[in-house]
C-alpha cells in the first residue's frame, strides 16, 4: 500500500462521521502523522520530472512555503523531534487548522493543482470569521448552521468554531469529506456558549446541549482574558459561504438562547 493511500485509509476510518469532534480531532492526529510522508512522497515525484533548473526551482518554492507556513501559523521551529512537533501543533487548535490548511494546499499544488498565492494563503482574514466586541465578562452563544451536502461539492475542509480567548481556542470541529453521507439524524445546526463568570464553555446539537449551561460538566475556561466568537475554514470562507450560515448575533437565533445568555456579537 502507497503512503498516500495510507493516509487517505487512516483518514477515512477516523473521520466516519464528520460532526463528532473526538473522531475529527483522531484524524487530523492520523493525518499530521501521515503528511509529512505524503508531502515527500509526492514531491519527490514532481521533482523526478523536473529538468535541473525546474528541479532547483521546485526546491526553492518548497523552502518557500515552509517558511509561509511557519510564520503564518507562528509556529516554534526549534523543535526538531517530529512527535514533539505534531503534539504542539495539535495542542492548540487554531494552529492545527493552519498547518493542515497549508499542508493540503501544497500537496495540492504538487499534485498539479494551480498554485495558491503564497500572501492569500498566509492572510487568515481569507478563512477566518470573528465577532466584532471583545467580551470579558456576561455569558454569550452564536449558531452555526451547516448545509452538508452543499459543503461536500466545495472540497475537503476541516471547520472549527467557537470562543478564541488570549491563545486559547475553546472549540469544536467538524470534518467535510467529499462523498461520504452523513449518519441519520446528524445534526445541522451547532451552538456554542461562553461563561466567562463561571469559566465555562458549553456545546449544543440541533438545540440539544451536551452538558447543560450552569453545570460544572462544561470546559474548563481560564477567566481574565477577553473572548471572541470565532468560525475557520481550513478552505476560503468565499467557497464555503453557500453551505453555512454562520450567526453571531445580528439576526434571530434558531434555537432559544440559555437563560442569561447574550448573542456574541
Amino acid at each position: 500500500m502507497s503512503l498516500i493511500l495510507l493516509a487517505a485509509v487512516l483518514s477515512a476510518a477516523a473521520c466516519a462521521d464528520g460532526s463528532d469532534d473526538a473522531a475529527v480531532a483522531q484524524c487530523l492526529d492520523a493525518e499530521m502523522h501521515a503528511s509529512d510522508k505524503v508531502i515527500n512522497e509526492v514531491y519527490k515525484e514532481a521533482l523526478a520530472k523536473k529538468d535541473k533548473a525546474g528541479k532547483s526551482d521546485l526546491k526553492a518554492a518548497q523552502r518557500g512555503w515552509l517558511k509561509a507556513r511557519d510564520q503564518a501559523c507562528k509556529l516554534d521551529d526549534k523543535l526538531t523531534d517530529r512527535e514533539a512537533w505534531i503534539r504542539y501543533v495539535l495542542a492548540d487548535r487554531q494552529r492545527t487548522l493552519c498547518v493542515v490548511r497549508f499542508t493540503r494546499a501544497r500537496e495540492a499544488e504538487l499534485r498539479g493543482a494551480a498554485p495558491v498565492k503564497a500572501d492569500e494563503l498566509s492572510n487568515a482574514d481569507n478563512y477566518t470569521a470573528y465577532s466584532k466586541t471583545p467580551r470579558g465578562k456576561g455569558k454569550w452563544y452564536f449558531e452555526v448552521k451547516f448545509d452538508f451536502p452543499a459543503l461536500r461539492q466545495v472540497g475537503y475542509n476541516t471547520i472549527g468554531f467557537g470562543f478564541l480567548c488570549g491563545e486559547m481556542f475553546y472549540s469544536q470541529y467538524v470534518n467535510i469529506r467529499p462523498g461520504t453521507v452523513a449518519k441519520p439524524g446528524a445534526p445541522e445546526t451547532f451552538g456554542v456558549g461562553i461563561d466567562l463568570d463561571q469559566g465555562k464553555a458549553y456545546q449544543s446539537r440541533d438545540g440539544v446541549w451536551l452538558a447543560e449551561p450552569g453545570s460544572n460538566k462544561g470546559v474548563d475556561v481560564k477567566l481574565g482574558r477577553e473572548c471572541v466568537a470565532v468560525f475557520e475554514s481550513t478552505l476560503p470562507l468565499t467557497r464555503v459561504q453557500g453551505g453555512v450560515d454562520l450567526n453571531f448575533g445580528k439576526r434571530p437565533f434558531r434555537y432559544a438562547l440559555p437563560a442569561g445568555y447574550l448573542a456574541a456579537e
